[in-house]
């Protein structure tokens, strides 16, 4: 199995605006994360979490964003 591990291991890409980077992995195409193009200290950015053994992220509180109407968090 392999494993990623550090920033240049994943091949980015944009598409609409331009404004994120989408990085997936070379070998089995999987989304990994994306980030802002324009890095700056606030920036946002998500992980894929199903990557993830169930395991190591058990404990995470999980917020669901309604990101499609209200634009806030729905609990």
């Amino acid at each position: 199995m392999t494993f990623l591990r550090g920033a240049g291991e994943t091949v980015p890409y944009a598409w609409g605006d331009r404004n994120l980077e989408f990085h997936h992995c070379p070998i089995c195409g999987c989304t990994t994360h994306w980030e802002p193009v324009k890095k700056v200290s606030a920036s946002h950015m998500a992980v894929n979490a199903r990557l993830i053994d169930p395991a190591a992220i058990a404990h995470i509180r999980i917020r669901h964003f309604d990101g499609a109407e209200s634009f806030r968090y729905l609990d």
